[in-house]
């Protein structure tokens, strides 16, 4: 996987999409996208408004952003270590949340969206796999 796609790239198709989905999340703020496009039929039965949800799907995909600019070497980690492990995490989070809208049969997702989020754990995997960038150790990209 290594030398199919770089970790570099990795990172930034990851952060280009978790950008898209806060743009569709803002959309969704604004009142352009309904919540149910978003977030299905069932964000209706919250006990709490489709604007806290909203608000906090965009503090979660900020923070997502910002472990992996971490991991790429793009922000400055003082953790390197737990930068690894958050990205392990969020790796095992897409593959749980993948292989369930591929079962799932109840799901309001159109079935050409749900590899999708397989494809952002797969791409997670490979930034995991990387060697830190700060540990002094060498960037897997810089091997011959």
């Amino acid at each position: 996987m290594k030398k199919l796609l770089s970790a570099q790239v990795a990172a930034g198709l990851l952060i280009a999409a978790f950008g898209l989905l806060m743009l569709l999340h803002v959309l969704g703020l604004r009142g352009l996208i309904p919540p149910e496009l978003i977030w299905g039929k069932g964000i209706g039965s919250l006990s709490i408004s489709p604007l806290t949800v909203e608000f906090l799907s965009l503090t979660v995909l900020a923070l997502f952003i910002a472990v992996i600019a971490a991991r790429a070497g793009w922000l400055p980690s003082h953790a390197p270590k737990i930068t690894a492990a958050a990205v392990w995490l969020l790796f095992a989070l897409l593959l749980f949340h993948g292989v369930l809208d591929l079962i799932d049969p109840v799901l309001n997702m159109p079935l050409f969206l749900r590899p999708f989020t397989l494809i952002l754990a797969l791409l997670t995997l490979r930034l995991a796999l990387s060697k830190l960038p700060s540990s002094g150790q060498e960037k897997d990209e810089e091997k011959p």
